[in-house]
């Protein structure tokens, strides 16, 4: 079943690259570049940029010795690799994803370097150690690709049709930066239409996160959601939890009661629930409206057939 999402565009994300701040000696003098060390701001080295000083730098002292950082170092072997993926160069395995014979040549070291799974089977000793072509099971071809990309570039392009792709790729190679991305993607779209369903992936994957998230939206708006037809879909795990908890607001323990006895109704089998749905119900907090009190016990565990209609009163 397709998730339902908010409307807009592909959400994109990439690894931050630092900028060192940077100030010009003189606005007459565009070509020269001033870096201020960030331990010493007294101290200031002008860089002729026709000497091909990047301006990308960062500099410490101690003693005598002065230490230099490049901030734009990691981007460029990043994007070498890249081309040389893209190239085919020195490309030394190729992965096959479990659902097709679509080949990508990788480099071990980038793949072991980003995964502990890839570091596992090239350095653990395991057959695929010395393997130039690899047949990956448990991963298809569209997640394996956003797995190969984003471990090349730092960057992942993730909407509804690519998430669970990602998602189980992600999870069985150990690339927990993508983890983390989907988490956030998930948890940015959860509405009243799909709470649900991304309840279920995030417990399909464990996502503690989103799990936690989900909960607590139900919590907010468990009203709203008993009028629309995902509250028959939620299942019992959640549903117990929603009913025991003391966060739950604007709902009497009769609502809850009525509610749980339709949530029961709609699918054959669920009445094997009933019992631990009703012992969430606090009857006694029920408050004399005119409405008929349903009983805690006997009457309400006695028949499936009366289990959900509050008893006649006396």
């Amino acid at each position: 079943m397709p998730l339902k999402w908010k409307s807009g565009s592909p959400v994109s994300w990439k690894f931050p690259v630092p900028v060192l701040k940077t100030s010009r000696s003189s606005p007459l003098s565009p070509a020269y570049i001033s870096l201020v060390e960030d331990d010493d701001p007294h101290m200031k080295v002008s860089l002729g940029s026709d000497m091909g000083v990047s301006a990308h730098l960062q500099t410490s002292k101690t003693g005598n010795t002065r230490f230099f950082t490049s901030n734009t170092q990691s981007s460029v072997v990043l994007q070498g690799f890249d081309q040389l993926r893209i190239e085919g160069l020195l490309c030394d395995v190729t992965l096959v994803p479990g659902d097709g014979d679509e080949a990508f040549p990788v480099h071990r070291a980038m793949m072991a370097s980003s995964s502990d799974y890839f570091k596992a089977m090239f350095t653990g000793g395991m057959k695929e150690q010395d393997l130039m072509c690899i047949k990956l099971h448990g991963v298809n071809r569209i997640g394996l690709k956003k797995i190969i990309d984003f471990i090349y570039t730092a960057k992942l392009s993730l909407n509804m049709e690519n998430l669970q792709d990602t998602l189980e790729a992600a999870s069985f190679l150990q690339i927990l930066p993508v983890l983390d991305f989907c988490k956030v993607f998930l948890i940015s779209g959860v509405s009243l239409d799909n709470c649900v369903e991304v309840g279920r992936i995030a417990n399909t994957y464990n996502l503690t996160e989103v799990d936690k998230y989900v909960n607590d939206f139900i919590l907010k708006n468990f009203p709203s959601l008993l009028g629309t037809g995902e509250f028959a879909k939620l299942p019992f795990e959640r549903l117990a939890f929603v009913l025991s908890s003391n966060s739950l607001k604007h709902c009497s323990e009769l609502d809850l009661f009525k509610a749980a006895c339709r949530w029961l109704r709609c699918e054959e089998g669920r009445m094997e629930h009933a019992p631990k749905l009703m012992k969430n119900i606090r009857f006694p907090l029920n408050e004399p409206t005119g409405a008929h009190q349903p009983r805690a016990d006997g009457g309400l565990h006695a028949h499936q057939q009366h289990l959900c209609q509050p008893p006649a009163g006396g």
